[in-house]
């Protein structure tokens, strides 16, 4: 039988989760079913939770099957019975998390009762569609959980984790390392020791980003090796300003992004050990956006913990080819900015380094910074060097 969406079964097998029975996080009390999105977590990994809906188990069944009959809906129904309940009386609540929201927590709460004495009939449901599936015992933060996966855990990109929380079964669904950040996350929440989710929108984390930086930034090359001597520079001047399609997806994350608009003035000096010697000295100016995409003249801003934004950017330029070369036979100027995105790096504002390569720590600010400047490294050798400078002050509207 072919599998139901992703998103459907997420939600249905993360209410029906199993745990060993009489299992749990803690021996406080059991919240009301309304206090269901209060033990989600407000954040994983920093990014922000974002709830989607909570409603009764009936309601939700009736979406996810669209009336479809199951024997295992009416076991579940069945064993609620039992307990003098129904579909109606249980509470579930989905939310998502991680860079493209496509990630899943959702929690299905038993009223007054161990959630886990439901859990097959539970599982059963929530995987109708799908064909045998493993589970694996895992113990992250401190608690047992159970891996579903379509065969071995270790091939499936996408498996499920249960944790079950006295009343609440939690299934999240997710890729390493996200899946075991959502784990310890609801874990803590269960502990006290991190906020719960509060279930309003979360702010947007660009919402401080300025309109436009203005100022300069600069790309500089200089070679003196082998008899070869010269330099080139490449400056903007002016206004980096956010492109009238910012909302088109330049970032895997939320991020905001700015474009130049002015001139670019280059130099070019060059004397090579040729017979005979070529010697040269000239200089240029450009119109910015003469680019193959967009992204070749972009600065990046994205946030970077809750009190920063990182940057990083490119700005490739095209000036055109001169007579005499250089050492590393180049013949024409670069660009005026390039800054690669670094990720697992030390942060450039705490690094000691004095001469730090352009990629290799992050470049960072705090969210109501009026400036950002600095310096780095994109060759770093005896007789051949090339640095990025920038001086840019931000630009309210």
């Amino acid at each position: 039988m072919s599998r139901r969406s992703l998103s459907s079964i997420a939600s249905l097998a993360l209410a029906l989760t199993l745990a060993a029975p009489g299992g749990g996080l803690g021996q406080a009390a059991s919240p009301a079913p309304s206090d269901l999105v209060a033990r989600m977590p407000a954040t994983i990994a920093g990014a922000p939770v974002e709830v989607a809906f909570t409603q009764d188990l009936a309601t939700w069944i009736t979406e996810a099957f669209a009336g479809e009959p199951h024997s295992e809906i009416s076991a579940l129904e069945t064993a609620l019975a039992t307990r003098s309940l129904s579909t109606a009386d249980m509470t579930t609540a989905n939310a998502s998390f991680g860079a493209d929201l496509t990630d899943m927590i959702q929690g299905f709460q038993l009223p007054g009762g161990d959630a886990s004495t439901l859990s097959e009939a539970i599982l059963d449901v929530y995987f109708i569609g799908f064909g045998e599936l493993q589970r694996t015992d895992q113990t992250i933060a401190g608690q047992p959980v159970i891996m579903i996966s379509d065969g071995p855990l270790e091939t499936d990109s996408y498996p499920y984790a249960v944790l079950l929380d006295r009343d609440v079964i939690w299934i999240a669904s997710a890729s390493e390392p996200n899946l075991r950040s959502a784990i310890e996350a609801l874990a803590a929440v269960a502990a006290g020791s991190a906020p719960g989710n509060t279930g309003a929108a979360p702010a947007d984390p660009m919402d401080q980003a300025p309109e436009e930086w203005q100022g300069f930034t600069r790309e500089t090359l200089t070679w003196n090796r082998e008899g070869f001597v010269g330099a080139w520079t490449v400056t903007f001047r002016g206004p980096w300003v956010r492109p009238v399609l910012n909302d088109i997806g330049y970032c895997d994350a939320p991020c905001t992004v700015y474009i130049p608009a002015g001139t670019i003035d280059w130099t070019w000096e060059s004397s090579t050990p040729t017979t005979p010697r070529c010697e040269e000295q000239t200089s240029g100016s450009l119109a910015t956006g003469k680019v193959v995409v967009l992204q070749d003249q972009m600065l990046y801003l994205a946030p970077a913990g809750p009190d920063h934004y990182q940057y990083w950017g490119s700005g490739t330029s095209f000036p055109p080819a001169q007579k005499c070369f250089g050492w590393d036979a180049g013949s024409a100027a670069g660009g005026f900015f390039h800054i690669d995105r670094a990720e697992d790096a030390p942060n450039a504002d705490e690094s000691e380094g004095s001469r730090p390569a352009c990629g290799s720590v992050v470049w960072r600010i705090p969210r109501d910074a009026a400036s950002m400047s600095g310096k780095c490294w994109t060759q770093d050798y005896p007789g051949y060097e090339g640095t990025v400078e920038w001086d840019l002050q931000r630009v309210d509207q």
